[in-house]
């Protein structure tokens, strides 16, 4: 991957809804050009796919992120067995052996069940923390936005006139609901990465926690702004990022930062070793919503 593949990563993960003619002005290629870059990186399998990605906590569910350590550092041989537990929103296996789980559940008390039966799943490993986050709604959702959301979730390249046809909705309506949940922050478009297969970088995940007033600390730029090529907000002051440098030297840059900050509470790193998403938990909670607006 050169610096060329990275600008384009970077760039559809912040909005993978970009045309290749836009993405080209923005790195100074052709949009021909990006599409070659693209498709290679498709066939690569580092663009697994592509992601219409909700806030959880606008649907009803928190969120919470399991981390498990492998101590004995034992193979793990049931990872596949979380893509069949409808809680289970993302998961990501490390180099080491450990292993972190993003689940979507309706209470504290739930969310805890979830962890136990993790932790009955993976004998080989150790709970080593449970971090639960709970955010009140801050948009209120209509009927015809849960549609769009629901559609857009299962076809994320679908354009704006063919959501409208099959949702038998105008286009300019589409086109109004969508802009206001990507300007809300209730919905954005992304990528899927596999970060372990990017050749000539190091790349790790990052899950850290700030203090709520300094969550816009500046400082942080050199490390979220120029070399994150994911992210995923879990609350307003709790992130996953997928960081890419270009060598350890430059990690331990980042992790001196982390260490020196006051503006961080706490931080996790992953080196990654498969990363893994399911859109089943958000389309059941789109589809609980549906439901109740039938019955009113």
């Amino acid at each position: 991957m050169d610096e060329f593949d990275f600008g384009i990563t970077l760039l559809l993960s912040k909005n993978s809804r970009l045309s290749p003619e836009k993405i080209g002005r923005e790195i100074g290629l052709s949009g021909n050009a990006v599409v070659n870059r693209i498709t290679k990186l498709e066939k690569e399998g580092i663009i697994e796919g592509y992601r219409t990605i909700l806030k959880p906590s606008e649907f009803g569910a928190a969120t919470a992120v399991h981390y498990f350590e492998n101590k004995r550092k034992k193979l793990v041989s049931n990872l596949s067995t979380l893509t069949s537990l409808p809680y289970v929103y993302a998961s990501l296996s490390c180099i080491t052996g450990d292993v972190l789980v993003i689940t979507l559940a309706g209470s504290q008390k739930e969310a805890n069940e979830q962890a136990n039966q993790l932790v009955e799943l993976f004998r080989e490993l150790e709970l080593f923390r449970t971090f639960y986050m709970e955010e009140k709604p801050s948009v209120r959702l209509s009927k015809r936005d849960l549609k769009i959301a629901n559609y857009l979730i299962k076809k994320p390249k679908a354009s704006v006139s063919a959501a409208a046809k099959e949702l038998s909705l105008s286009t300019r309506t589409v086109s109004r609901r969508l802009n206001r949940l990507v300007q809300k922050r209730v919905l954005r478009f992304t990528v899927n990465l596999q970060l372990s297969k990017i050749s000539g970088y190091v790349p790790y995940y990052l899950f850290f926690e700030t203090l709520l007033e300094a969550q816009r600390d500046t400082r942080f730029a050199g490390i979220a702004l120029h070399s994150a090529v994911w992210s995923l907000p879990l609350t307003k002051t709790k992130y996953v990022y997928a960081i890419c440098r270009r060598n350890f030297s430059q990690v331990e840059e980042d992790l001196k930062l982390l260490e020196s900050s006051d503006w961080i509470k706490e931080y996790m790193v992953m080196f990654p070793s498969r990363f893994f998403v399911n859109d089943k938990p958000m389309l059941s909670l789109i589809e609980q919503r549906l439901k109740r607006f039938k019955n009113t």
